[in-house]
């Protein structure tokens, strides 16, 4: 494991500065400024995320100093404590070599993607934590501890960023699942009464379906074949999962299992409770409540992406193929077929640079979590009236885990959504081939994880994350953003751009504030100048009155330099906004597609 973390930290940090998204650098920085500041996320400004990461991030900045590097070596840090936990659960199904070329592809295929310091990044690394102390806890079922732990840092997700509460539904899903099947396993106990014989079947098939009902709510407004593959099934085939163990729980212990679920969620509220505090302080418990719970709805209008459909998940039947015609192989025959897998792997990744095998290779492994539920329901389904042995009880939990998790790609589906996720589908589907036979995943797994190993340090890590998944050329950042605030390694043209956009800003400011829109907050931060409006991302705000209000603001600090955007981001222009900004604004200049306004 030593040697793993080693070079895993290591090749991060050789290539955690390359790479930017403006706009997603400007949101983290500025909010983590305005903190520091003596400003309250929700309140005084829109916090995109709950403000967890906000504080982890202002805290980077109080230590290392006000650039975007310090947010990638924050992210690097975290990311160091994440995979001794991940190797940790990697090596329960496998031994220390296949745990090591496991997070070898776990890692290659996440963060060296896209190592901006994320929200998304810190919910895969908390909700790998929570899961390994659930598997802590089923080694002890008797030191609920674990449970508090799990708790803890699932709660901690959801302070992060709200999408944590997928992990709490996957691991709280789980625990009733597992008090189910366990209920099963009572030879020689008195039959139940009929009435309370049928609480534990009945409240089964409830529940399945709610969560049917839940995942289809969510995503219906956009629904296309793969959403109903990537989302859907996966939800409706866990729902199966648990309608299937509730068939014959006839001595459903409740106690056991409101005593899990009160335990878990008690370690859920000991942070939530922490961070509440200086909210209830400043009086903004319904600031946060609306910008954690109504502000990211509108994210269902203004940023969405399908996954990819039926078709392009299709890509992955040759793979699957493969697999199951070597897993019906001797031991000395697949030797043999390994060999010629090697060379035939080797010609295909040299193939792979770009173009339509790079795109197949991408959307084949999109389909994983599909694959993953598809499985795990073949597997559930003949052995649903024997008892749950424990390698059975670990790999449901990470099926149920990252089937949840997966929905973190909703609505925006883009290929870096997937990276996100893929670590937790490696152990997934890892879990589920041991339950089938323990021998799988060392005998063709491991050529495959070897594969994908290579494919993603040759051909995904080596892009720009905007182009993972598409074909053709496969542009490398070529100049660092020469700024005391950058840092970055990021392309010619936005280090021209951002270069010239700060001198421009800087000469005509005329105090310690500017005004820039739509949807630039790295220009604040970037300049070193402060924003008039609680504004990070205009499609965050309220509508009703929006206009009146930032003018307001911008005469009230007497903003003497303002920024318009011209390149598309999520919140469309406001011209009606922008005619009054030039009518207050008469001088300009242009720093590649924004337009500086001054007077």
């Amino acid at each position: 494991m030593a040697a793993v973390w080693i070079a895993c930290v290591a090749y991060l940090a050789a290539r955690v500065n390359r790479d930017w998204t403006p706009h997603d650098e400007g949101l983290l920085a500025q909010s983590a400024e305005r903190l520091l500041a003596g400003q309250l996320p929700h309140r005084d400004f829109r916090d995109a995320y709950t403000g967890l990461l906000t504080a982890y991030h202002a805290l980077a900045f109080a230590i290392g100093g006000h650039s975007l590097l310090t947010l990638r070596i924050a992210l690097l840090l975290a990311f160091a404590l994440w995979i001794p936990a991940y190797y940790a659960i990697a090596k329960r199904f496998l031994g220390s070599p296949g745990a090591a070329i496991t997070t070898a592809a776990a890692v290659a295929w996440s963060v060296p993607n896209y190592s901006a310091s994320m929200p998304s990044w810190y919910n895969l690394f908390l909700a790998t934590a929570a899961t390994l102390a659930v598997l802590r806890y089923l080694d002890e079922p008797t030191r609920r501890r674990w449970l508090v732990i799990a708790g803890c840092c699932a709660g901690a997700s959801v302070l992060v960023k709200i999408v944590g509460v997928y992990v709490i539904a996957g691991i709280g899903l789980f625990l009733y699942w597992r008090r189910l099947a366990a209920s099963r396993d009572q030879p020689g106990a008195a039959p139940a009464p009929v009435m309370r014989g049928w609480i534990g079947p009945v409240t089964a098939f409830v529940v399945a379906a709610l969560v049917s009902a839940g995942v289809v709510g969510l995503v219906h407004r956009t629904m296309t074949s793969g959403v109903v593959l990537h989302f859907i099934f996966p939800g409706v085939a866990v729902a199966i999962i648990v309608a299937l163990a509730g068939l014959r729980s006839r001595h459903v212990r409740w106690t056991e299992l409101l005593l899990d679920l009160a335990t878990f969620a008690a370690g859920i509220a000991l942070p939530a409770c922490l961070f509440l505090i200086p909210f209830v302080a400043g009086h903004a418990v319904g600031a946060l409540i609306s910008g954690v719970f109504v502000a990211p709805l509108r994210r269902l209008v203004s940023a969405t992406l399908p996954p990819p459909s039926f078709a392009e998940a299709a890509r992955a039947l040759p793979i699957i193929a493969g697999v199951w015609a070597a897993t019906r192989l001797g031991e000395s025959v697949r030797r043999y077929a390994i060999l010629v897998a090697i060379p035939l792997g080797a010609v295909v990744l040299a193939l792979s640079y770009h173009g339509t095998l790079y795109v197949d290779i991408v959307d084949a492994a999109r389909a994983l979590i599909p694959i993953t539920a598809i499985v795990a329901l073949a597997l559930a389904i003949p052995t649903w009236h024997t008892p749950a042995s424990a390698s059975r009880q670990r790999a449901v939990l990470l099926v149920f885990v990252v089937v949840f998790f997966s929905l973190i790609q909703f609505p925006f589906a883009a290929v870096v959504y997937f990276c996100y996720i893929v670590p937790l589908a490696f152990l997934a589907i890892i879990a589920i081939t041991a339950e089938l036979n323990p021998r799988i995943p060392a005998g063709v797994g491991g050529p495959l994880l070897v594969f994908a190993v290579c494919f993603a340090v040759w051909r995904m890590n080596t892009r720009e994350y905007v182009t993972l998944g598409v074909g053709g050329p496969a542009p490398k950042p070529a100049a660092v953003l020469p700024l005391p605030r950058g840092g970055l390694r990021v392309s010619s043209e936005d280090s021209a751009i951002y270069t010239e956009l700060v001198a421009t800003v800087r000469a005509h400011a005329t105090n310690d504030y500017m005004y820039c829109t739509p949807d630039c907050p790295e220009a604040y931060f970037l300049a070193g100048l402060k924003n008039p409006t609680p504004t990070t991302f205009e499609f965050l705000d309220d509508s009703t009155g929006a206009r009146d209000r930032t003018l307001r603001a911008i005469r009230d600090h007497r903003v003497g330099v303002v920024v318009l955007n011209g390149q598309f981001r999520f919140s469309a222009p406001d011209s009606a906004l922008e005619d009054a900004l030039g009518d207050q604004y008469p001088d300009s200049a242009c720093a590649g597609y924004f337009t500086v306004l001054w007077r």
